[in-house]
Parts: C-alpha cells; structure tokens; sequence
C-alpha cells in the first residue's frame, strides 16, 4: 500500500512540470473495450522524476517472478541506458485493476513536431502490480508505464503525440514546450 500511494504521489507531482500545456486532444478509446475503463496520464519527465522511473523500474523488473532471465537483462539495460536530457523524456501511464497480456501492451507511439517530422526513438515498459490490503480484503492494480525518449531533446513549439492500441485505438495528445 505504501509503494502505491508514494507511486501516485509521485505521478501527481508530474502535474506542476515546467510543460507549458499537455492536452488530449482526441481519443477513439470506449468505454466499453478492454482499455476503455483504465486511467491513462502522460506528461514530461524532469531529471529527478526519469531517475525515479529508473529505480521503480528497476525494482518492478528484478522483483517479476515470472519474467526470464534474459528479458530482466534486457530491460535492466534498456532503463540504465536512459541519461537525462531537458525536454527529450516523456511517460504514458495507464493503470487498471486487471492484467493485460504482453501484445495487448504494445502500443505503438509516435511523436511529430509543427513540420510532421517523426521526433519519437524509444520507449522502455515499466509494468508494475500492487497489492492493497485492507479489512476488505485483498485488492490488486496494474501500472504500465511506458518512458518515452525522442530523437532529441525538444525544442520549444508545438508537437503531436499519438498513443496506437493494438485494437486499432488511439490516443492524441498536444504538447506545448
């Protein structure tokens, strides 16, 4: 419970970043799909927020009994590899009290500035469970959050992000830096 609510806390702080505007500006996701009743939050990483991703990430991926070996390598790799650089790292949340299967998790993101330039390079997937205990019972949720990295650092303008479901949905989002 501790670890979910710091992560929560921790997410909401991304909300007073020094990201001018970051907005949905369409989604085609219902209500009624398998994504429909997730939350779903992105936002632009500072130094200190990409360094927390890298230590939860690092925690979620060594602790994971099910993942091999050889995948734990892989993306251990992928998140110390990840050095900091002003407006080039972003996050796209999406959290839901049930599992999704590894395909229902690949999403395909692009990022396009004001001349349709594609400025997005990688991501890295930080899948995270929680366990809440309560006299209720036993409660879990499912944090996937993927940190974005583009080309390069962005400069200051306008740019599209789109978030592209495997059930063929998206997500659109307007950044302003």
């Amino acid at each position: 419970m501790k670890k979910y609510i710091s992560l929560m806390i921790f997410i909401a702080s991304f909300i007073s970043s020094s990201c001018s505007t970051y907005s949905v500006i369409d989604s085609d996701i219902e209500t009624s799909s398998k994504y429909g009743k997730a939350y779903f939050q992105s936002w632009k990483l500072e130094e200190k927020d990409l360094d927390e991703f890298k230590k939860i990430g690092r925690q979620a991926i060594v602790e994971d009994k099910k993942m091999s070996q050889q995948e734990k390598k892989k993306r251990l790799t992928s998140i110390e590899e990840m050095q900091y650089a002003d407006n080039q790292y972003f996050y796209f949340t999406m959290a839901y009290n049930l599992p999704f299967l590894d395909e229902e998790l690949s999403f395909k993101i692009q990022i396009f500035d004001a001349s349709n330039r594609d400025c997005f390079l990688d991501y890295s997937l930080i899948p995270i469970k929680y366990t809440t205990i309560s006299q209720n019972g036993q409660t879990d949720s499912y944090n996937y959050t993927y940190v974005i990295r583009t080309k390069g650092p962005l400069s200051h303008g306008i740019y599209k992000m789109h978030v592209n479901f495997p059930d063929k949905k998206i997500i659109k989002y307007d950044i302003k830096i």
